[in-house]
């Protein structure tokens, strides 16, 4: 189907016993080991990966039975494997194959880049900001994504010239800058004009942001899991039901599920990469879900030249972005419809 997001979905899996060596070790220890340094869960530390000077990573123990750092300030999670990737260069089957057979013996590898992890006795990093009036090139930024005043307002957007980190006054040196307001206490940040050469963070998300999107659902038929508010806005501007969670790799408790399983089409939109797929076909599983991608060549799959919605509307339009979205929801619709009529005991009455 040309005029429909691709719904290539190759599975994306470590080998088989990836999991059971993780199940025979002490992944705390392991981890201390590795990273080289003590780590107390749900503390509060600088990333170990990249310079950061306000401390946004914490580790805990994820739904799947992993040890977990979680990067708040990049929206990412990273098990024992990731963790030796990123630091010594290794790609997952070379990390697979340093725990198997040296975990308990010890190694000595370089790593490429390593940065002091600083320990702070918080358990919260807690994200805020003061807003100020908005400027008319604000608006126009949104309004590129078709998202408009109502949607902003619904959302609880806002530009910010000054933001706190746990108490801590920081200013956003006249840079293009907004705050999500999540929930009551609840905060992410957003630097739109940031990019790598910067070296700065695009996102500052506080620890207390879970599920995004949550408090502005309409309960239609239709609710799509997308990756990012920015997205939740603009499938809400084209008349969608849309939610978030605070990354990719996150797992929905039992909560989301109810909520989510009150819909009768449920379709996951995440990034086409490792992270993106890798949480889409854990979810899929676990809710009954429908995936769609915006492919990017890779693996004989159509190159939309865009990763998400919004970008998309950057490299074609507004209208032309509605109609593929229209499109695929039609698509999964009739999709999920003729799944039922096979199997109509299976159709959740409504």
């Amino acid at each position: 189907m040309q005029n429909a997001i691709s719904f290539f979905a190759p599975q994306c899996r470590r080998k088989e016993s990836a999991q059971e060596i993780l199940e025979r070790i002490d992944q705390h220890a392991a981890m201390q080991m590795y990273l080289g340094f003590t780590i107390t869960p749900k503390r509060t530390y600088s990333s170990p990966f990249r310079r950061d000077k306000n401390p946004s990573c914490a580790f805990y123990w994820s739904n799947r039975n992993r040890f977990v750092l979680h990067d708040y300030a990049k929206d990412e999670q990273y098990d024992l494997f990731d963790c030796i990737c990123l630091k010594y260069n290794k790609t997952i089957s070379e990390a697979i194959e340093i725990v198997r057979t040296n975990y308990g013996i010890g190694i000595e590898m370089k790593p490429v880049q390593q940065y002091a992890a600083k320990h702070f006795s918080t358990t919260v990093t807690d994200i805020r900001a003061t807003p100020r009036r908005w400027k008319n090139q604000e608006f126009l930024f949104w309004r590129k994504y078709g998202i408009s005043k109502s949607e902003l307002q619904l959302y609880q957007v806002f530009p910010f010239d000054v933001y706190f980190i746990n108490g801590k006054i920081y200013r956003s040196d006249n840079e293009l800058s907004f705050a999500f307001r999540i929930d009551h206490n609840a905060y992410q940040l957003y630097f739109p004009m940031r990019n790598k050469a910067s070296k700065k963070p695009r996102f500052l998300t506080g620890t207390m942001v879970d599920v995004m999107g949550l408090r502005q659902l309409q309960q239609q038929d239709v609710i799509i899991l997308t990756k990012s508010y920015k997205d939740i806005m603009a499938l809400r501007a084209m008349g969608y039901d849309a939610i978030a969670f605070a990354g990719e790799s996150k797992k929905p408790d039992e909560t989301i599920k109810k909520v989510i399983d009150r819909y009768q089409y449920k379709i996951i939109n995440y990034d086409f990469d490792y992270a993106g797929i890798k949480g889409a076909n854990f979810i899929r599983k676990e809710l009954s879900m429908e995936c769609a991608f915006l492919t990017n060549g890779r693996f004989g799959s159509q190159n939309f030249y865009a990763k998400d919605i919004t970008d998309y509307m950057l490299v074609k339009n507004w209208q032309s972005a509605k109609d593929l979205v229209d499109n695929t929801v039609k698509y999964l619709i009739d999709k999920i419809d003729k799944k039922y009529m096979q199997y109509p005991f299976t159709k959740k009455i409504r």
